[in-house]
Order: structure tokens, then C-alpha cells, then sequence
């Protein structure tokens, strides 16, 4: 399966950050592999609300992994490819 078989056919619209959190852990079987380059911009109320569920439940998990895309480009596009996978996809 690759990463673009998980996609809906019809996008699914969330005016709450906190839902569509929830529906990214369910999504992905409770488990997210996140990279975030430093110095490029992120979507931090999604990054923050995943945050915040992984807190507020243990069943959850969640890596954020960050380096700086200048400096360590080909190391950090590896890292994101590894990282954006699922389990089952390794």
C-alpha cells in the first residue's frame, strides 16, 4: 500500500483541530511519524492539536521529528520519507 492509498475519495472538512486530530490518529492506526523542517512554515494548530491527543491519550503515539531542511536537505527528504510512512508500510 502506498501513502496515497489512504486518501479519501471526498475530503472530509474539519472546523475543529482537535476532531481532525483525532480523525488522523484513526486514520493511521493511533500511531504518526511527523518531520517538520525548521525555518519552513508548518501548520501549528494541526501540529499543536495532535500534540495535545497524544498527551491527553497514552494509547497514542506520536514522533515529530526536525531538522534544518538548508543545511541537511537530502538527510531530512530521507528522514520525511521514513518518517511519513506507515507501520505496515516499512
Amino acid at each position: 500500500m502506498k501513502a496515497g492509498d489512504i486518501l479519501a475519495e471526498k475530503p472530509q472538512i474539519f472546523t475543529n483541530e482537535g476532531k481532525m486530530a483525532r480523525a488522523i490518529f484513526d486514520q493511521l492506526g493511533g500511531k504518526i511519524r511527523l518531520a517538520l523542517p525548521l525555518g519552513l512554515g508548518k501548520p501549528v494548530t494541526l501540529v499543536n492539536a495532535l500534540t495535545r491527543a497524544a498527551i491527553s491519550d497514552p494509547t497514542l503515539r506520536l514522533s515529530i521529528f526536525t531538522v534544518s531542511g538548508s543545511r541537511y536537505g537530502s538527510t531530512f527528504r530521507a528522514l520525511s520519507r521514513t518518517a511519513l510512512c506507515r507501520d505496515d508500510q516499512r
